[in-house]
């Protein structure tokens, strides 16, 4: 049963695109609004700057993978030395961190006795904050320019939609936008779009690979284990389903140089979890609290350790997820990049063609070498990170099903030269265009040139005029009419030629336009060669 929306009166249609395009942008406003306000409270550019002395500072642990900083300082200010325990930002008693790598760093830093630096409120000099940074970043620094252009390219998103909601309700300006707009717009959007998931996919790939690679160096050292146990993981579905992961937590301790590090990163790969809770829970009980284990600790940097090398399954699983979040990427990048540059030029009416050369399209080429080129990259860069630790006489079927994936590159690689190839050994045909006026019913003359006559056994050209034709959500080029221009046979092909044609009519209401197709026969291919020449009129 089709569905009928003429009972809606349009300007009731364009003013809901108006209203919400109105809610959207003031939701946006306000999430913003509100992270501002958050960074501007924690800034305290309001507060004056003095010295202040710790006389306390304590770690305790909150939950398995939680610990709360607390520390108690002095400082002067008007003449009074005041007490304060406000870390980070005013009437915040705890500073919360999720690192057990920064327990040591913290109570050393703020020892009691050490002398730091302190905001003081001026209208309520009692009320002191200490800034506590972490020493140990939850995320890295690559990391964290990578969530920040991913926060800026999703805003960017929710404002254009928003912004196009609004500009949609209003007719005057919707008939401006020409359908070269639209798909330079759609070509934007669909890049920015895809920018999150190919920085998201390829960002985890080079983390794990290189993460793998420089585990492999660690050194073996003694260590002790302070706590184990299992840590849940809560989170809500689209749906609103609840569900419920688990991982294994190890802390331990252990020494090199004299000097005592604290860490509890169990696996040297991305912590894994599982909604097997007896499984995790298992793990965790062969770490008893107090026993000696081996750890592997950096050569450079002794802060970095793990227990256990990562699972060979979990790498694998995590590996092909961001693989498919990178190909959608990256493939959603280039078609939008595709789609936004194929539109310039693409408007243009010219009046009168005077020796107008015609432009071949190379969109079947350029199309297979780009995939080609995608796939490889990262199909090859998939099986180099699962191999290249392993000898070839330990390879197992995970190995070889890997090598699929470049067995398939290699076979677009090949589909892409032997192209190339046919298309580099291709005579060179050239067609130049002349017609005063370009109307109906008027004559135009075309030149053909080629650079190798003699290779040249037959050739046909004929005039098209194709328009898009929809199906679902697929567009393609129909041909409505084709009419035959010349035909030659060798030898009465030569080095140039002329012909000459009645200009169709076309309907611009459904977007046709004109290009000719030709096919050569050439002495060094059997199969014939097949061009479209574009024209825009």
């Amino acid at each position: 049963m089709a569905l009928r929306f003429g009972h809606v009166s349009p300007n009731k249609f364009l003013f809901g695109h108006f209203l919400f395009g109105c809610v959207w942008l003031a939701f946006i406003g306000g999430m913003a609004s509100l992270a501002l306000s958050v960074i501007l409270r924690s800034n305290l550019k309001e507060y004056d700057s003095t010295t202040c002395r710790i006389e306390r500072a304590d770690v305790r642990q909150t939950s398995i993978d939680s610990f709360a900083f607390t520390a108690e300082f002095t400082y002067e200010y008007g003449g009074k030395t005041i007490k304060a325990t406000s870390l980070g930002r005013p009437n915040q008693q705890e500073f919360e961190f999720s690192r057990l790598e920064a327990r040591l760093p913290l109570l050393e830093k703020y020892a009691p006795g050490t002398v730091h630096v302190c905001r003081v409120n001026r209208e309520n000099p009692s009320d002191g904050v200490l800034p506590v940074e972490n020493p140990v970043p939850e995320l890295g620094g690559i990391w964290q320019v990578s969530v920040i252009a991913c926060v800026c390219i999703v805003v960017t998103i929710f404002l254009s939609v928003g912004l196009g909601m609004i500009a949609f309700a209003f007719p005057g300006l919707r008939r401006k936008v020409t359908k070269a707009v639209k798909k330079r717009l759609g070509g934007a959007f669909a890049m920015l779009f895809a920018l999150p998931f190919g920085i998201i996919g390829i960002g985890i790939i080079a983390s794990t690979i290189l993460t793998q690679k420089e585990a492999s160096g660690f050194i073996p050292v003694q260590a002790k284990i302070l706590y184990s146990g299992v840590a849940s993981h809560h989170s809500t579905g689209s749906r609103g389903h609840n569900s419920t992961t688990y991982s294994t937590l190890v802390g331990y301790s252990y020494e090199v140089d004299g000097k005592t590090y604290e860490s509890d990163r169990y696996s040297a790969g991305p912590s894994v979890s599982t909604s097997n809770y007896d499984q995790q829970k298992r793990k965790a009980d062969t770490y008893k609290a107090g026993s000696e284990v081996t750890a592997y600790v950096s050569p450079r940097d002794p802060r970095k350790s793990f227990l256990t090398m990562p699972e060979k399954g979990a790498n694998i699983a995590l590996l092909l997820g961001m693989c498919a979040f990178a190909f959608a990427g990256i493939g959603f990048f280039l078609g939008g990049a595709w789609l936004f540059l194929s539109t310039f030029g693409s408007d243009a009416r010219a009046p009168s063609f005077v020796n107008h050369v015609l432009r071949r399209s190379h969109a079947d080429i350029l199309h297979i070498g780009a995939f080609a080129i995608l796939w490889n990259l990262i199909a090859w860069a998939l099986s180099v990170a699962f191999t290249y630790d392993e000898p070839i006489s330990q390879w197992g079927p995970v190995q070889y099903f890997v090598f699929i994936f470049p067995a398939v590159g290699l076979v677009l690689a090949t589909v892409f030269v032997c192209k190339l190839i046919r298309e580099l050994r291709a005579p060179k045909l050239t067609m130049s265009l002349s017609c005063a006026v370009w109307q109906p019913g008027s004559t135009a003359q075309v030149e053909c040139r080629t650079d190798r006559p003699e290779a040249v056994e037959a050739l046909k050209i004929a005039l098209e005029i194709v328009e898009p034709r929809s199906c679902y959500k697929n567009t393609n080029r129909h041909v409505v009419s084709r009419i035959p221009c010349c035909s030659h046979k060798a030898p009465t092909v030569s080095e140039a030629w002329h012909f000459s044609f009645i200009v169709p009519a076309v309907d611009a209401e459904k977007e046709q336009s004109c290009a000719f197709a030709v096919s050569i026969q050439s002495s060094n291919s059997r199969k014939p060669y097949k061009f479209r020449y574009s024209l825009h009129q």
